[in-house]
């Protein structure tokens, strides 16, 4: 009982969608990535990464997202 390709664009597109949101807060908070690096530790490639959807890790985005003031929710939901 493999992964099935359906599954991976799903997590795929998830992760675009959360880094694009990740964006957008940042945006909106006035903040440069080099802002962001600072108060977060972590390195500006890094975020660069996460907003691009990859190098996903939830640790560095609940850290980003702590960043900006936003509570995160995951859901596991049964594929």
């Amino acid at each position: 009982m493999g992964i099935k390709k359906e599954q991976v664009n799903y997590i795929w597109d998830n992760r675009r969608e959360v880094g694009h949101h990740l964006y957008e807060l940042r945006q909106e908070r006035g903040l440069s990535i080099d802002e962001v690096s600072k108060i977060s530790g972590l390195s500006r490639l890094r975020i660069e990464h996460l907003e691009q959807g990859k190098g996903f890790d939830l640790r560095r985005v609940a850290v980003v997202a702590a960043v900006y003031n936003h509570k995160l929710k995951f859901e596991l939901v049964k594929a």
